[in-house]
């Protein structure tokens, strides 16, 4: 199972990104949207599921989000945010394969987000 890692706090996306390889996942980590475009564009093969902070420079998630729809189709995205949720973030959040949880997030929970979006194709679990 693959991941793509989106934060631009580099310290944060660190702790993220070894989280998650502790969790048994691999992690393609990006520090902002264009950046993780240019990554997937690279990939011969799909990602499972994108990890993405809310605002971020030159691209906010929903940008990043519609830009992926048009690499993936049917790309599912954790958001992860320490924001209250804009109305980008709102446009965001309904679509489809999306969920989203605030900062900081302790490792059981970013563990049964990661599981219910990859294994379970994101049917359960609160917001």
């Amino acid at each position: 199972m693959s991941i793509l890692l989106v934060e631009d706090d580099g310290a944060l996306r660190g702790a993220f990104k070894d989280s998650l390889e502790y969790l048994g996942y691999k992690v393609i980590d990006a520090a902002h949207g264009p950046q993780a475009l240019a990554l997937l564009r690279e990939r011969p093969e799909p990602i499972d599921l994108v990890i993405s902070d809310l605002v971020m420079p030159y691209m906010n998630a929903l940008q990043l989000y519609e830009e992926l729809q048009a690499l993936q189709t049917g790309v599912r995205m954790l958001i992860v945010t320490g924001y209250p949720m804009p109305q980008a973030g709102q446009t965001l959040a309904e679509q489809p394969g999306v969920r989203w949880t605030t900062k900081p997030i302790r490792l059981e929970r970013l563990q049964a987000f990661v599981e219910m979006m990859i294994k379970n194709n994101g049917l359960s679990i609160e917001r």
